[in-house]
């Protein structure tokens, strides 16, 4: 299952990074947070995949769009959060 998870999730990071060169391409990359927010991720997969740092870049290049800014620091503190439990 981590196998097939991770592929989907590398699919949606190419994506990320690809809209953000786009950046006029806002509704995609909302989209494609809203996608990892229904994920449920592994601290293994969150790791793997280094996705914390294409939202992070996601929320420092769109900082003027607060939808996606809000959703992107969402997302990293919940991952944050399950990392940290996995940790105790």
């Amino acid at each position: 299952m981590d196998g097939r998870m991770e592929t989907e999730l590398l699919e949606i990071k190419r994506s990320l990074e690809k809209a953000l060169t786009e950046a006029e391409n806002t509704e995609q990359i909302f989209d494609l947070l809203s996608a990892l927010e229904r994920t449920v991720l592994t601290p293994k997969l969150i790791k793997e995949t280094k996705l914390g740092n294409v939202v992070a870049s996601v929320r420092s290049k769109l900082k003027g769009n607060t939808k996606i800014c809000e959703k992107a620091v969402s997302l990293l503190a919940s991952w944050k959060k399950i990392i940290e439990s996995s940790m105790k």
